[in-house]
This record gives C-alpha cells, sequence and structure tokens, in this order.
C-alpha cells in the first residue's frame, strides 16, 4: 500500500504525535508498505527523502501549503490519506472549523482514514464548567470534521474514546497505542549497580526494588499514598525502595518529589534524574522492576508513557480510577495484563506485580501490521 499520512508538525522529539507519525511510517516501510509524512502546520520548510518526511512552514498562507501539499501527494500517488488529528495541532483553542475543507483538495480520489488521538473537552464527569464550554464548540468543529473528511476507517486508542465516538454513531476501531521510546540494548543489572553507587552506594542491587515513573505527572494524582504502600509492600518483602524520577515530569512531578522528600516513606530512597538522550532515557527505564503513572485507568491506553513502559517490558500501577465519561457511556475494563489497577487503601502483592515484568519488545511492528490489516479489510 501507499500511505500519505498527515499531520501539523513533524519536527522530531517536539511533537508527540509527529514522532508517532514518524515511527508508524518507518516501521510500514520496513514492512514492504510506501509512506509520505506531511506536516502542513510545521515550524519550517524541508525535506528529508530518506524517511521521506515533508514539512512545510505553517506561517505560509493555507494557498502556499496546499499547493507544495498537492504536488507532493499527486506525485506519491497514495492509496490511502490518513489524519492523524489532534484539535489543538490546528487551532490554539482547539477549534479546528474548517479542516476537512482545506484538506479536501488533497483528498480528490483517495481512500481516508482518520486518527483521532485526542477527543474534546468535558468528557469527564469531573470537568470544570469551562472545560465543558469549551469541549462543546470543541465536539461541534470534531465532528464536523468527521462529517466533511467521510473517512472510510476510524481508529482511536483508547477504548474510552472508541465508545464515545460509537454514541456519536462513528464506528472507530481500537489500535493500541506504542511507545516513542525505541528500546536500547544494555545491561539492567549493571545500570541499576551504577545508579546505586553514584546515589545509594549503601545500598546493594540485590537487596533493591527499583520503581520509577516517566514523563509528566498530573497532580490530581495522589502519587504519595500509591508510593506509600508500594514502600510497605517492599519492606515486607525485605527490601528497600528505590524510586526514580525520570524524563520531564513537569510541576506535578517537582511537587511529588517535594512531597517525597519533605515526608520521605521508610526505606525509601528518591532519585531524581530528569531528561536525558534516548538511548541513556531507554536503559535507565530498562532498569526498573515496575513503573508508576500518573493517569487515570480510563485513559491508560492513550498514555505514550505507560506505551513506552510496556514496550521496555514493565508492569504498571495505576491508583487513578476519576475520570469517569458523561451520559450513558460504558468503558470496557482495561484488558492490558501488565497494568495493574491498585485503589487507594489496598495492599499491593508485590510478589504478583513482579511476576508480570517481561523482557522488552517493542509492540511498534504488531501495531503497525494491525493498522495495515485493518486498511487493507476496508480495501478489499
Amino acid at each position: 500500500m501507499r500511505i500519505v499520512f498527515l499531520g501539523s508538525s513533524l519536527a522530531a522529539g517536539r511533537n508527540g504525535v509527529g514522532d508517532y507519525i514518524r515511527f508508524l511510517s518507518a516501521e510500514l516501510a520496513r514492512q514492504g508498505h510506501a509512506c509520505l509524512a506531511l506536516g502542513l502546520a510545521d515550524t519550517e520548510d524541508s525535506l528529508d527523502e530518506h524517511e521521506p518526511v515533508v514539512r512545510i512552514d505553517g506561517r505560509r498562507p493555507w494557498s502556499q501549503r496546499l499547493l507544495h501539499a498537492r504536488a507532493a501527494v499527486a506525485g506519491f500517488a497514495p492509496d490511502w490519506v490518513s489524519l492523524q488529528f489532534v484539535a489543538y495541532a490546528w487551532h490554539p483553542r482547539g477549534y479546528a472549523f474548517g479542516l476537512a475543507d482545506r484538506l479536501a483538495p488533497l483528498l480528490k480520489g483517495r481512500r481516508r482514514h482518520l486518527m483521532f488521538h485526542e477527543l474534546w473537552l468535558g468528557l469527564n464527569r469531573r470537568d470544570r464548567l469551562v472545560n465543558r464550554l469549551h469541549g462543546i464548540v470543541q465536539r461541534r468543529a470534531i465532528l464536523g470534521l468527521h462529517r466533511t473528511f467521510q473517512p472510510q476507517l476510524v481508529h482511536a486508542q483508547a477504548p474510552a474514546y472508541v465508545a464515545t465516538l460509537a454514541a456519536e454513531g462513528i464506528a472507530a476501531r481500537r489500535l493500541p497505542l506504542f511507545g516513542n521510546l525505541p528500546v536500547a540494548p544494555g545491561d539492567r543489572r549493571a545500570t541499576q549497580r551504577r545508579l546505586l553507587a553514584e546515589h545509594a552506594p549503601q545500598l546493594t542491587a540485590e537487596g533493591v526494588v527499583f520503581a520509577g515513573w516517566f514523563g509528566t505527572i498530573h497532580r490530581e494524582w495522589h502519587g504519595p499514598e500509591l508510593i506509600a504502600r508500594l514502600a510497605a509492600a517492599t519492606r515486607a518483602a525485605g527490601k528497600h525502595l528505590v524510586l526514580l524520577s525520570l524524563g520531564r515530569t513537569g510541576a506535578g512531578g517537582a511537587a511529588l518529589v517535594a512531597a517525597l522528600r519533605q515526608s520521605p516513606p521508610v526505606e525509601t530512597t528518591i532519585i531524581e534524574l530528569g531528561e536525558s538522550a534516548p538511548t541513556d532515557a531507554s536503559q535507565l527505564l530498562g532498569a526498573l522492576d515496575l513503573a508508576l503513572t500518573a493517569n487515570p485507568v480510563a485513559l491508560v491506553p492513550k498514555s505514550g508513557t505507560v506505551a513506552a513502559c510496556l514496550d521496555h517490558g514493565l508492569p504498571v500501577l495505576v491508583s487513578r480510577d476519576d475520570w469517569r465519561p458523561r451520559g450513558a457511556i460504558v468503558v470496557p475494563p482495561l484488558a492490558e495484563p501488565q497494568v495493574i489497577f491498585s485503589p487507594a487503601g489496598t495492599p499491593i502483592d508485590l510478589a504478583s506485580v513482579l511476576a508480570l515484568r517481561r523482557q522488552p519488545a517493542p509492540r511498534l511492528p504488531a501495531i503497525a501490521a494491525q493498522f495495515a490489516s485493518d486498511l487493507t479489510a476496508v480495501s478489499v
């Protein structure tokens, strides 16, 4: 198949959906498909014929951008055009009205695919009034985009989003999310020993359980409560808990680390490492025995950081269950065996959690194959 991916920005390492497009198109190419990625609201004009990726500066008028995009699409002659949609990529408030009309010249005679990476604000029963009001406008724009775009196939990553779209009369299939952090080779135990030598030389790797979090920490997460239960389970097993804070954790991550340092659980060491190069980040993630996530359980399937943890073979503990959709929408139970829901106040069976750890194995090849299979099924 020949597939054109449409996104806003494809700047490597600067945009989550842009990296998603790059990784997916590269894997599809390895599986024998031809892909072209177009960034239509990018930060600069550039052409990378090796991937291939065409980036068009978003400061240009739409007429100029479409002129370049039409030439690229016509020269590539795709079977499918795939719009990888995030509302805020096309409007500062997520009001993406008229987007499908603007893209129409790229779609003529092509099969159309739509991936919803996000939906509208206000889906959660607990959302603030201002978010619900913004969500009313975003919903109108998104449903209008679907009507005008007229996709032959729709995907979403989270079962909660698939159920929400179904309630709007849109039949979407779930396409799981893969991690955007490539799995790097490395000696897990050697990385653990190096970390302890640098930060806690009194400890031995054999007597430690390594846990941690990766990426943005939401302030709504009661992290210290889950960590206290994990520390208790670790002490009961006769071991010391080492917590790693990895990546850009934001203000929520800084607040969590400050709270833990102020009132640290017994037999617990906190190591704040922050951002690092992709290879180093992969080796640090791979050194963990388990991961913690600040995401609510219903939205775990759309978390890129959870996907990266699963690619690295980690069991993931989640304690939030505060995202409940409005209306009569029913979200199916989470079907990922390595993600363990641990409600507040319940003891953690540490041995059972650690038994879920697997060898690192990127899930991208299987997910790309499913993507291609879904497109092929529609094409027949």
